[in-house]
């Protein structure tokens, strides 16, 4: 996408960008959860067969009638958490939002220390024109908005990846959304240096390791590496990484020898694969194939898009996909080392408020190309009783998620990708293996039993046989 053509777009998007409607009778898949686009009505109980007696009267009715008569009510009109009605999010299903709405979003940040800038004459040339004008006068980056999307789609990609991993495919943000393991994911992609997974350490590796200058775009290939060392060099994850490099080629003795420890053990392994389904679009053969890849239950997402702007899709209903967009700033998140156990539990945890803003506060200093839907304090999910005192406040947690769907057509994405997926054991990888093999159309992830020699070596025994060829042919 040219740079024109996106500036419209997004100036479009910002006085007019309703949120979608669930106008089909496909199903959803969301990372490999099926939902009912129009579910069932519940069935009546034999309580709820229509009386001929009519109804007592509201002054007539004791205390206890009264409350529950109104609780029964608000019961049945809750078709949506915290009361809230389903029209306003485009008729979706509840569970599917719900969903939704728990997987970790990360998005441009604003605000937090400087990533200093390459000294490079080079590095201004690989910049956009945007980051070039917007830190003109300044010696560092103090915020991702312009270059940063791959990067926090990547973010998005791993975190989720350690939330199943660490909470499981069904934990739900609305039902314990200070959850300690949820905290201490969120505190690994804090805007500091200090965070392992940190937009500084992808800035910082992408320069050492991928040729990126600080200020300039990733591609997928940049975006999958750096999740793949960071890792490495983190290993209280409990995350390993492989990448099948420039192809969709899954080499399974390379792949083993990351996942599968010497005495026979798998270990998580989060597979990133890098592809291009096309030359500017994806071609329709691969289609049917890239929507499977998201009904897989080991599945944990698409980092891709459209040309330069990337999104972080997690769910697809007949020929659209539904994603995360980084593309909305937020006043940065502070680092917070994660609570252990045996804190202090009657100590507040620090709510410094230059280090705190608000989600009213974000919702109002945030400068973004798309409309967002960010919780109000009155509005955020209860507090857990039974989890632990949260280094971070619901406020600061509620950045990170978002109920505002957004949807885009499978002939408008862009063909270059990266493909993640979470494999636990033998047997899930045994599962994974069957259903990339099994897609209609053309695959988008070919599994090899082993890397093929490079072009030009000759294979091991070739010359051995040559030779006893040329020795029987003798007279």
């Amino acid at each position: 996408m040219h740079d024109l053509e996106r500036v419209s777009r997004n100036i479009v998007r910002t006085f007019y960008d309703p949120p979608p409607t669930n106008d089909s009778n496909d199903p959803i898949w969301l990372l490999g959860q099926r939902y009912d686009p129009r579910p069932p009505p519940a069935k009546p109980t034999p309580s709820d067969t229509p009386s001929t007696e009519p109804p007592t009267p509201l002054s007539e009715r004791t205390e206890d009638e009264s409350w529950i008569r109104t609780s029964v009510d608000e019961t049945t009109r809750k078709e949506a958490p915290n009361g809230e009605d389903p029209a306003q999010y485009g008729n979706w299903p509840s569970a599917f939002l719900d969903d939704f709405e728990s997987r970790i979003w990360m998005t441009y940040r604003s605000g937090f220390a400087a990533i200093q800038k390459s000294q490079d004459p080079k590095a201004t040339s690989a910049m956009s024109f945007r980051v070039r004008m917007q830190n003109l006068a300044s010696p560092g980056f103090t915020s991702d908005t312009g270059f940063g999307c791959m990067i926090r789609s990547g973010q998005c990609i791993l975190a989720n990846a350690l939330q199943v991993l660490r909470l499981g495919r069904d934990w739900r943000y609305q039902e314990q959304p200070d959850a300690k393991e949820h905290c201490e994911i969120v505190s690994m992609f804090s805007d500091d240096a200090k965070a392992p997974f940190s937009i500084h350490r992808f800035v910082e590796h992408g320069a050492a390791v991928c040729g990126k200058y600080p200020g300039e775009w990733f591609g997928p290939s940049a975006a999958a590496r750096c999740i793949q060392d960071l890792a490495n060099k983190y290993k209280e994850a409990g995350l390993r990484v492989y990448v099948s490099g420039d192809g969709a080629d899954v080499y399974e003795d390379k792949l083993k020898q990351i996942a599968v420890e010497e005495d026979g053990v798998w270990q998580p392994t989060l597979i990133l694969v890098g592809t291009r389904l096309g030359i500017d679009k994806i071609t329709p053969v691969y289609w049917e194939a890239l929507k499977a890849s998201l009904q897989m239950k080991q599945s944990i997402g698409i980092a891709g898009g459209r040309p330069s702007a990337s999104h972080y899709f997690v769910a697809t209903q007949a020929n659209n996909f539904f994603y995360l967009d980084p593309h909305t700033t937020r006043p940065f998140l502070p680092y917070r080392p994660p609570w252990s156990r045996n804190d202090n539990h009657s100590t507040a945890p620090p709510t410094t408020k230059s280090h705190a803003p608000t989600a009213l506060e974000a919702s109002e200093t945030s400068t973004s190309s798309s409309t967002t839907i960010v919780p109000q304090a009155s509005s955020l999910p209860p507090r857990s009783s039974t989890s632990f005192p949260s280094s971070y406040t619901p406020e600061e947690l509620a950045t990170c998620h978002t109920r505002r769907i957004r949807r885009l057509q499978i002939r408008e994405m862009d063909p270059s990708m990266l493909l993640a997926f979470l494999i636990t054991s033998q047997d899930d990888y045994d599962d994974w293996k069957d259903g990339v093999r099994s897609v209609q159309g053309k695959s988008v992830v070919h599994v090899q039993d082993k890397e093929p020699a490079p072009r030009g070596q000759e294979r091991e025994g070739a010359i051995d046989e040559v030779e006893s060829w040329d020795e029987d042919g003798l007279p």
